[in-house]
């Protein structure tokens, strides 16, 4: 398993125990960001947009 795919999991499960519809909202987009990488639909668009709301490298936590 990729170090995607394992944050991909941890997205499935964070979305099944999310109880803030704003943390849903920016769970998902990650989940699906993620997903985009994976299968290659990803653009620099996608990567600058990923990196301008606080995500890096990838990966789904938040900064700041």
């Amino acid at each position: 398993m990729t170090k995607i795919d394992q944050q991909i999991e941890a997205l499935k499960w964070q979305l099944a125990h999310d109880t803030n519809d704003k943390d849903r909202a920016i769970h998902w987009q990650a989940l699906k960001i993620l997903r985009d990488i994976k299968n290659g639909k990803c653009t620099y668009q996608i990567l600058y947009t990923l990196a301008k709301r606080g995500f890096c490298n990838g990966e789904t936590k938040r900064i700041g």
